[in-house]
């Protein structure tokens, strides 16, 4: 009975007009219905603020307890940390739940609710930096504290040299300072570390070696004790100021934004609940007048010429754009007979096209392939004739056009040589294997140094990963010659200023990050987006054909890799590249990785093919 559109579309519209009639006695449940979800948005807004209090008690008894308890310094483990990141993650899918529904009521509390995001946001980043300090700070045995109380272990094997009244002393300016946070202790420190130095140094008892292993040690000890000062400072919990202050200055403003946001809730329940009525009791009229008017007509008129379309777009879709459909051609006044019309041409027009790009693109190939070769012979000859040439003369002039002639050639062949390896990169296949990235770096960075007078640039190196890279080491090796080709060409010549900075780390989604940093000329913002062009230049420092950049590009293409630029002009330039690690390839599932995971928020990568 349905089995049609037009049959199907007719059954849409008269059950719309019977749904038009059934809306006026069902409006009373409707209206509960929708009070029901009004009212769950500012039930969500509740349950985050009781999550949000629920943090603060646990983090006030994080501070109370764990601060002072040796085995979180040594395992790093806390129960309240770990009620801290759970709650937290609790919050952050409560508020997007709540954006949701009140993005479907129509509420309008979408910038209300961004800045409670973003005041939670504040508020857990200052917590993770307090916990961080926290930490660093340590307790006891542990961190600073734990640094500063050996080095005072060590002073008391010296109680003969420095005087055990003066070690106590030391000791008790010490305890009462973390007992106070007071800044007299600070200085009272100081002075008698100070003293204790000055009489050390001018004792005749103690022999010289001695005197320089005790002030080593007291040297440690003072600076230990410094650095806990201002950590203390910093972190500010017994004298609620630092971080600490800052976390309670947050949880104010959230309390107010809280407020504020479930007002406005409770406001926009009590509209919501008014225009729901008034639709109800409108809304049956137009759909009596508009549903019967619209089911004859689009059931009559749509439905074939609907179908008979889709399906000749279908078909010529998975035909690869190239399978034409023969119809007849109709003079009409109708859009659905003109747009059959003009999907005939277009079908004609990009079949057409189609096979010219194939064939084009055949040929390119096969020129670029045949140009490479052919044209390497006539340039090696040319260059040859010039190193005999100059054999022949003495004239300085001629000497000078020579080499001028051989630069030029030597400048050719490169061009080919590139001309061929991008071809090389298109149609060869790829080999993955297990690639020493560590060694293909030193390797490439001490071939530059063999062959050109480098001293002038300060190379450095750094490895963080933790599993072996699997990748075409061909392809790999290419993209790491380019890239450091680049920041050499690009570099200024100014001795013991340049440097080139090489970084490999990898992330938590197994994704191998290179970065290739230099403070050369830099590019200027207006020709970022030309970089990768084929034959590209922004300047003529360097002596480059434009094509080690497009190089790059095409190699990581083969890869499914990235690249992301960050650069200003006559400070520097930093190419970030990203590799999946082929080995975790098993699907495609596993190695899509979202933009936001490889790069921070607001930048973008210059070519992205995860």
């Amino acid at each position: 009975m349905f089995s049609t559109i037009k049959a199907k579309l007719l059954a849409f519209f008269l059950s719309l007009v019977l749904f038009a009639f059934l809306s006026s006695f069902f409006a009373n449940y409707y209206l509960r219905k929708n009070e029901k979800k009004l009212s769950e948005i500012v039930t969500k807004i509740e349950r985050i603020n009781n999550l949000v209090w629920e943090d603060i008690r646990v983090t006030r008894d994080f501070f109370s307890n764990e601060t002072i308890n040796s085995n979180f310094y040594k395992s790093g483990v806390s129960p309240y940390l770990n009620t801290h990141y759970d709650i937290c993650k609790q919050i952050d899918s409560s508020m997007i739940l709540l954006n949701e529904s009140q993005l479907n009521q129509d509420f309008e509390l979408d910038s209300k609710i961004i800045n409670m995001s973003k005041l939670f946001l504040v508020y857990r980043t200052s917590m993770d930096s307090i916990i961080k300090n926290i930490v660093i700070r340590g307790f006891k045995d542990f961190g600073i504290e734990g640094e500063m109380r050996n080095y005072a272990h060590l002073l008391e094997n010296y109680e003969k040299e420095i005087g055990p009244a003066d070690i106590l002393e030391l000791r008790r300016h010490e305890k009462d300072f973390i007992i106070r946070q007071e800044d007299q202790y600070v200085v009272k420190h100081k002075k008698l570390s100070d003293n204790v130095r000055l009489r050390l140094m001018s004792s005749h008892h103690v022999t010289s070696d001695k005197k320089n292993e005790i002030l080593s040690i007291l040297n440690k000890y003072t600076i230990s004790f410094n650095k806990m000062v201002l950590y203390d400072k910093k972190i500010g919990l017994k004298t609620q100021s630092g971080i600490k202050k800052g976390i309670d200055n947050r949880i104010d403003d959230m309390a107010v934004s809280f407020n504020s946001i479930k007002a406005a809730a409770e406001i926009k329940v009590k509209l919501g609940l008014a225009r729901v009525q008034n639709i109800y009791l409108s809304i049956w009229i137009i759909y009596l007048i508009i549903s019967i008017s619209f089911s004859i007509y689009i059931s009559r008129k749509f439905s074939m010429e609907v179908s008979m379309l889709k399906n000749r777009v279908v078909k010529f879709i998975n035909s690869d754009f190239t399978k034409k459909n023969i119809f007849p051609v109709k003079s009409s006044k109708y859009e659905i007979d003109i747009l059959s019309t003009q999907l005939n041409i277009m079908e004609k027009h990009i079949s057409k096209l189609m096979i010219e790009l194939k064939e084009t693109n055949t040929e390119l190939q096969t020129f670029i392939y045949r140009a490479s070769h052919d044209l390497k012979s006539p340039v090696s000859s040319i260059q040859g004739l010039v190193n005999v040439a100059k054999f022949d003369t003495l004239d300085s002039n001629t000497l000078e056009y020579f080499s001028m002639i051989d630069s030029s050639c030597f400048k050719l062949y490169s061009i080919i040589e590139e001309l061929a390896l991008i071809n090389v990169i298109k149609k060869g296949e790829i080999e993955n294997r297990e690639v020493n990235i560590q060694d293909l770096i030193f390797k490439t960075i001490a071939g530059f140094k063999s062959t050109n007078d480098l001293d002038n640039i300060i190379f450095s190196a750094e490895f963080i990963i933790k599993s072996q890279l699997y990748s075409d080491e061909r392809l790999l090796r290419i993209i790491v010659y380019n890239l450091i080709e680049n920041s050499i060409k690009y570099s200024k010549n100014v001795p013991g200023f340049s440097f080139i900075k090489i970084r490999v780390t990898q992330d938590v989604s197994e994704m191998i990050r290179i970065d290739i940093e230099d403070n050369g000329v830099g590019i200027k913002k207006d020709v970022q987006q030309n970089i990768f062009d084929m034959f590209f230049r922004d300047t003529n420092l360097a002596n480059s054909s434009g094509l080690g950049l497009y190089i790059v590009q095409n190699s990581l293409k083969r890869l499914k890799g990235a690249i992301k630029l960050q650069s200003e002009e006559g400070c520097g330039t930093t190419f970030s590249v990203y590799l999946p690690n082929a080995v975790r390839l098993k699907k495609i599932a596993e190695r899509v990785v979202q933009n936001e995971q490889l790069v921070a928020a607001h930048s973008q990568l210059a070519l992205n093919y995860v």
